[in-house]
């Protein structure tokens, strides 16, 4: 599920040279407005921060209620911004912060894999810089 039809169109051909289009469903959903109907095994949110106005707690939220019992829930966040990029303030949550925000019950999901990573990167102009991302990988009842 993408918004943007360019990433969709560049997944599908990605898919359609490793002969996994049978195995795979492209969507176009503003997830503000829609969300894939269904029950899943895996839902992931990568990297799931936009510039543009998205209610992303509660889009979050509705994923977790599309994951089916015994499935999984992958967020992978950005925990900062890149040290070159122009910071214009964004707010990066912290593990617990989003996890909070998803409203989870306890008794229910099971935090199999939640932690920081850091990671060396190249900026645009060459700079190196970490990166620290947050995992959390979170498995529903069955």
């Amino acid at each position: 599920v993408d918004v943007s039809a360019i990433a969709l169109q560049r997944a599908t051909e990605a898919a359609a040279e490793r002969n996994l289009l049978k195995n795979i469903s492209f969507q176009r959903h503003d997830l503000n407005q829609s969300f894939p109907d269904g029950m899943f095994d895996l839902v992931s949110a990568q990297y799931f921060h936009s510039p543009a106005h998205l209610e992303r707690d509660a889009v979050l939220r509705l994923a977790a209620e599309h994951v089916n019992p015994g499935g999984v829930l992958l967020i992978v966040d950005h925990g900062a911004p890149p040290p070159w990029a122009q910071h214009d303030g964004h707010h990066f949550a912290g593990i617990e912060e989003v996890l909070a925000s998803l409203r989870l019950d306890t008794s229910r999901w099971t935090r199999e894999c939640v932690q920081s990573a850091g990671r060396e990167m190249v900026g645009p102009n060459g700079e190196v810089g970490n990166m620290v991302d947050h995992i959390m990988l979170l498995r529903r009842a069955e």
